[in-house]
């Protein structure tokens, strides 16, 4: 953990706003998805976050900064986050609920804290461990609505598999991002990965235009492209970047418990959805994780 704690508590305020729009954008995706067909969302979400970092790729590579040989390894991170685990988030959403994908939102921090401790030798003390519980019991309180299992359908139980693969992916680009931010800077990586990304799906969205028609979204469909291509993928996944850069990946990881806190709230207030009691006792428990992170130790 950082040993300046005011900036801590920065970067900690940072990743809760972040993880609103994250959360949020589950909202927003359902809103879309009226008008569009999954792919067309992930394809043109990531193709018009490629356009706006598109010239800060392109200064990358005249600047010397990054090399055209190191463009491969992150576009293949791109491909990982950006391609594979968005296309199979949304055919995981698409085939199972809503509710059942942001339950299983709680399981990429405990991926990713997984993931870091092999991949980049991060340790993985008793106090996060008792914080992923605390945050992970709130988690499910608040989309489970109570202790009780959530009704799979044998189609779901496809979908949440696929869902919970593109969680994988998701894990995996934090802790790769981490490793490639030792040589580039975090709007770097995020331009070259989110590039490639759109680029890469170009052919799908063409495709899927192709055989099911081409989308005609309103103003409202529009605006909400934009605001998964600018605000949840060019500005958050920046920032994200960010903080990884100061932060342990596990513990970066561990703020995902908020989205389905964030996520839940928003529903309430757009969508209408009711916001049981058991929400608040969740949201108390995702709060308590957060706090055995932040009075950890220095040498955690």
């Amino acid at each position: 953990m950082s040993r300046h704690p005011w900036r801590q508590l920065s970067l900690l305020l940072l990743l809760c706003a972040i993880n609103f729009m994250w959360g949020g954008s589950w909202v927003v995706s359902k809103l879309a998805l009226e008008e569009m067909s999954p792919l067309q969302l992930g394809g043109w979400r990531m193709l018009v976050a490629g356009l706006v970092l598109s010239p800060w790729l392109a200064r990358a590579l005249r600047s010397g900064e990054l090399k055209p040989a190191e463009l491969p390894g992150l576009a293949v991170l791109g491909f990982v986050a950006f391609v594979a685990s968005k296309a199979l988030g949304y055919w995981g959403v698409n085939l199972s609920s809503g509710l059942n994908a942001s339950l299983l939102m709680a399981l990429e921090p405990l991926l990713t804290m997984v993931l870091a401790r092999m991949w980049l030798a991060e340790t993985l003390t008793g106090r996060k461990l008792w914080a992923l519980l605390l945050g992970g019991g709130g988690a499910y309180l608040v989309i489970a609505r109570g202790l009780r299992l959530p009704d799979f359908s044998a189609a779901g139980v496809i979908g949440d598999l696929m869902f919970t693969m593109g969680l994988g992916l998701e894990a995996l680009y934090s802790v790769w991002g981490k490793a490639a931010l030792r040589r580039h800077s975090p709007l770097t990586v995020s331009a070259a990965t989110i590039v490639t990304a759109g680029l890469l799906w170009i052919p799908v969205i063409v495709l899927d235009g192709w055989q099911n028609g081409w989308p005609t979204p309103s103003w409202g469909g529009a605006g909400a492209v934009l605001f998964l291509s600018v605000g949840c993928t060019v500005v958050a996944y920046m920032s994200w970047l960010y903080a990884l850069k100061t932060i342990e990946a596990g513990t970066v990881g561990l703020t995902l418990l908020l989205q389905p806190l964030f996520g839940a709230a928003l529903a309430a207030l757009v969508l209408g959805d009711s916001l049981p009691p058991t929400a608040a006792a969740g949201g108390g428990l995702v709060v308590a994780s957060l706090y055995l992170v932040v009075r950890a130790p220095a040498r955690e």
